[in-house]
């Protein structure tokens, strides 16, 4: 029994999975059965099953692709469609990896569900695809958190003194060449510390409100 395309199950997992053993008569093996019971693992996208006369069983799967991590009671790796893989204890691993953590969702809804809405996830995705093609200004491994608001949309906690980044909904490419312009702006006075919370969410317009005081930043 030959398997392929293993990266976070095992070839001894898979097998298991199917049921299968060494001394079946492979041609009375049931194919649609096999890859039913394999299907069930949560890891498993898809899986196709070929038989090698005379005497092999080839089962090649299609793992599902962690891109973030969501944060229930739990936290759960999700793939690029939104849907929950599995619930991780150890998420250091995934940090290396800039998996975002996507936080403030309705629990009872997205494991009714089965993942995050595909409204929300749609924007948490162009969000990561712009957000990650803006080069060494912008690092998305600076992010602490991604909370979504239902009526302010993401919300983003980023860098090491945790600045609040209200992003909104949709209009992430102006929204982002916005950002660029205030950080650099914000770098040039050298305020990054005093900076509590840059609002986009009326882009073009940005406001910039600053710790421990009362008023906006002026220009």
């Amino acid at each position: 029994i030959e398997v392929q395309g293993c990266r976070q199950l095992s070839a001894q997992q898979v097998i298991r999975l199917s049921g299968v053993h060494v001394g079946q008569n492979l041609l009375a093996v049931n194919l649609k059965k096999i890859r039913k019971r394999i299907e069930i693992n949560p890891w498993v996208e898809g899986v196709v099953i070929n038989r090698v006369i005379p005497d092999k069983l080839v089962i090649e799967i299609e793992e599902k692709n962690p891109v973030a991590l969501v944060q229930l009671r739990k936290k759960y790796l999700v793939d690029s469609r939104g849907k929950l893989i599995v619930p991780v204890k150890n998420t250091e691993g995934f940090r290396d990896r800039n998996y975002l953590v996507l936080t403030g969702l309705n629990e009872k809804e997205v494991l009714a569900r089965g993942g995050v809405p595909a409204d929300v996830y749609d924007q948490f995705r162009q969000f990561i695809a712009i957000g990650g093609s803006n080069g060494n200004w912008f690092d998305l491994g600076e992010i602490k958190e991604v909370r979504w608001d239902p009526l302010n949309g993401l919300i983003l906690s980023y860098g090491a003194s945790n600045m609040v980044i209200k992003l909104g909904k949709g209009s992430f490419s102006l929204k982002f060449s916005m950002l660029r312009r205030v950080m650099g702006e914000i770098s040039r006075r050298n305020i990054d510390e005093q900076v509590k919370e840059i609002d986009l969410r009326c882009s073009p317009r940005v406001y910039i409100s600053k710790k421990h005081a009362n008023h906006l930043v002026s220009g």
